[in-house]
């Protein structure tokens, strides 16, 4: 039965390639071909930058976790000597702050934003609470 139904879908396939087709549609397909494109890798690019977030969002409420002497909560283990060398009890209030700041990012990015625009506000943000 797949077999049929692939044997179908490639003659209509064929079908529509001998058709003749205004020039019109054909750039417009080029477009809506080049607009997937962009939207695939946008999305690529909202996946990636959502997994840093995620990263620095555990890094600084494992800083949070330090600076409040409560160490066995850390979510980075690996990192754990770092975190301690780091984490300072009077910053535990920024810490706090940037991990709102970094949520808030992340909030946005189901919106049509510029990217690299974001960034730059999270970061300029993060240093101004840190």
């Amino acid at each position: 039965m797949a077999a049929e139904i692939m044997s179908a879908a490639q003659e209509a396939g064929e079908a529509v390639e001998e058709e003749t087709v205004p020039e019109g549609f054909i750039i417009a397909t080029k477009k809506r071909q080049e607009q997937d494109a962009h939207r695939r890798s946008g999305a690529a690019q909202r996946r990636e930058l959502i997994l840093a977030l995620d990263f620095l969002e555990s890094w600084f409420r494992d800083m949070m976790v330090m600076a409040s002497g409560a160490g066995d909560a850390v979510m980075n283990r690996d990192y754990e000597l770092e975190l301690e060398d780091q984490a300072l009890a009077s910053r535990a209030g920024g810490y706090r702050l940037a991990v709102g700041v970094i949520e808030a990012t992340r909030s946005k990015l189901g919106y049509n934003i510029d990217l690299e625009l974001a960034l730059q506000a999270m970061f300029y943000q993060l240093q101004e609470v840190l």
